[in-house]
């Protein structure tokens, strides 16, 4: 499981779709619209400032379409910025290729092209393409395989692959999850900080039929 992208990999980029385009000039956060009400702003800033009335600000970004959340602690800090935008990760905000709207942030889903294959859910802005995580669910034995996370280079930082982690994880919910391991430091890092899945250590006999591999050895610095 890696940041980078492998050289073999499957694009599956929608009709259009490119990896290059507009910058994220506002870092992301994950932050999912509970299935039973509606998305209430988070008790805690990504920097871990306690929100209360009069130390944040909720706009909207019209650039992304989605809402904005303004930290005034962390904007009144030297080089903090304290702005970022809210993505709601949970599965009904994740869209098919159809429903891909031009001027908007969303969660694209690719399915795969058998039962129990990989596929991808894809952070995309209109045609562009922020990063990808590569995924197989199984719906027979509920197994969940992370076969990989790649963020393009220019958009690392972000908060896309934190965005694209809870995205997977809300896709498989209920599941029980294996990952390959990170196979660069920056990467073990990263999953460190999210949570990687780690057992069960195997794919199920659905996922094994189609050729899905789980790395078993990880790396000794994980």
């Amino acid at each position: 499981m890696t940041s980078a992208d492998p050289t073999d990999r499957r694009d599956g980029t929608g009709a259009g779709a490119a990896r290059a385009g507009r910058y994220l000039d506002v870092p992301l956060w994950p932050w999912p619209r509970p299935l039973d009400g509606q998305q209430h702003l988070p008790g805690t800033c990504p920097a871990g400032h306690r929100l209360r009335p009069g130390s944040l600000q909720e706009t909207p970004n019209q650039d992304y379409g989605t809402r904005e959340l303004v930290c005034l602690w962390c904007e009144n800090q030297p080089d903090r910025g304290g702005r970022w935008a809210l993505v709601d990760t949970s599965i009904t905000a994740q869209v098919t290729e159809a429903e891909v709207q031009q001027r908007r942030l969303q969660l694209v889903v690719v399915p795969p092209p058998v039962r129990a294959g990989a596929g991808q859910i894809q952070l995309r802005w209109g045609a562009t393409i922020y990063g990808h995580v590569e995924l197989s669910l199984c719906p027979v034995d509920r197994r969940g395989l992370l076969l990989g996370l790649h963020v393009e280079p220019r958009h690392r930082r972000r908060g896309v692959g934190r965005v694209l982690a809870r995205a997977a994880a809300a896709r498989g919910g209920g599941f029980s999850w294996s990952a390959n391991p990170p196979d660069e430091a920056d990467a073990a890092a990263f999953w460190a900080r999210v949570g990687a899945p780690r057992a069960p250590a195997s794919p199920c006999s659905h996922q094994e039929a189609v050729g899905l591999r789980i790395e078993p050895r990880w790396p000794k610095w994980w």
